[in-house]
């Protein structure tokens, strides 16, 4: 049997180092790149809702002093809150909006456009107007997914609703 030659053995480990450099570099891309990150589709259009994103746990007289946890996040014209309250401490499920504003659980949306006397709301008219579903929830950090279709504030205001759609958040939770 013949030795392999320097040329040879050099060439033979160059493209296996190649190949493990080619196959490390292919990492499955994170759903989420970074914490405080709050995005949706509005209307059509991607929106990054990355000024104050932030999530906090607040009791909220008209849900009867349930746990509501609290996610709002804004761009240099527009925001979002986004509620979520459960009668127990809110997990990892989905939650939807109730036809009469006062069921637990439940979730509510608040959609601010640029114009700060206009908002939309989840409709609370109709059940599911509004999904929320928490992916993830630790004591630090909530992760999940949004959509609503949410109508102007003023009963019987021919404004078509905000369409919300593809939403995803990561937040501490202050």
């Amino acid at each position: 049997m013949k030795p392999l030659s320097l040329f040879k053995t050099r060439h033979f480990f160059l493209a296996v180092f190649c190949l493990l450099f080619v196959f490390s570099s292919c990492q499955k891309k994170s759903e989420f790149t970074s914490v405080n990150t709050i995005t949706a589709t509005v209307d059509g259009v991607d929106v990054r809702f990355n000024k104050v994103a932030t999530a906090h746990y607040a009791n909220i007289l008209s849900a009867q002093y349930a746990p509501t946890l609290v996610i709002n996040g804004a761009t240099a014209t527009t925001s979002i809150v986004i509620t979520v309250t459960s009668p127990r401490p809110v997990t990892d499920t989905t939650y939807i909006s109730s036809d009469t504003g006062n069921v637990v659980p439940s979730c509510d949306m608040v959609y601010y456009p640029a114009q700060p006397e206009q908002y939309y709301i989840t409709n609370n008219f109709a059940t599911g107007s509004t999904t929320v579903t928490i992916t993830s929830i630790t004591n630090n950090n909530v992760t999940g997914t949004f959509s609503g279709t949410l109508v102007y504030f003023i009963n019987g205001d021919p404004t078509p609703p905000k369409i919300i759609t593809n939403g995803k958040f990561n937040l501490k939770i202050n």
